[in-house]
């Protein structure tokens, strides 16, 4: 019967001794995305606005007033009472105080302006992650956050290397260097936030 046993055992191996071995290298990735996500919350800050975000702009009592806008990509939206106002850069909170004394007086007396966002900004992630790819800027984005988003670093990732590319308003780049290892070992100066049509590139590591 031991015998039997011990045969069934080493077929069980021969024929899913490759996935458990796979699954084993997989592990420590798994784990260092759930450290990630849970690094993630470095510092608790509020939406901030982007370019092409779709909000929704509420006025206490004003129902029949336009709703719905697109910001532009310069930080503007053509509001139906106050104009053109620049609310880009700034948080939803910071928005609605914009909006309030921009109508104040001369629209509405004491207005109430409620925000949301309907439609978020767009980052790209590529390289040594897992799941590369478009993600929505739902809130502001470390890159850690963006990392664990897209999965984890795969175990050639060079996690000290990392490159922000991003687009200034005059069309020339930026690059910036993260180094995920400092954040992840606790330093939190090293953290950047990501802004709209950022795209993460984590590079791959030859040592």
């Amino acid at each position: 019967m031991k015998k039997i046993h011990a045969f069934l055992w080493g077929s069980v191996f021969i024929a899913f001794g490759p996935f458990l071995v796979l699954d084993l290298q997989a592990a420590p990735v798994n784990n260092q995305a759930e450290a990630i996500s849970a690094g993630s919350s470095y510092r608790d800050n509020p939406y901030v606005i982007g370019p092409q975000n779709m909000l929704q702009i509420k006025i206490f009592g004003e129902a029949g007033i336009n709703q719905l806008y697109r910001v532009d990509d310069d930080g503007y939206i053509k509001h139906a009472l106050a104009g053109r106002i620049k609310i880009g850069d700034l948080t939803v909170e910071e928005a609605e105080k914009v909006i309030e004394r921009s109508l104040d007086g001369d629209y509405i007396i004491n207005p109430q302006v409620t925000i949301f966002v309907m439609e978020y900004s767009r980052f790209s992630i590529i390289g040594e992650v897992r799941r590369p790819g478009n993600y929505e800027l739902s809130g502001r984005f470390s890159v850690i956050r963006a990392v664990s988003l897209a999965g984890g670093f795969t175990p050639i990732a060079n996690q000290r290397g990392i490159q922000i590319i991003r687009k200034n308003a005059d069309g020339s780049e930026v690059k910036l260097s993260v180094d995920a290892t400092r954040i992840m070992g606790g330093d939190l100066s090293a953290e950047v936030d990501l802004q709209a049509d950022d795209m993460v590139v984590v590079p791959k590591s030859f040592f």
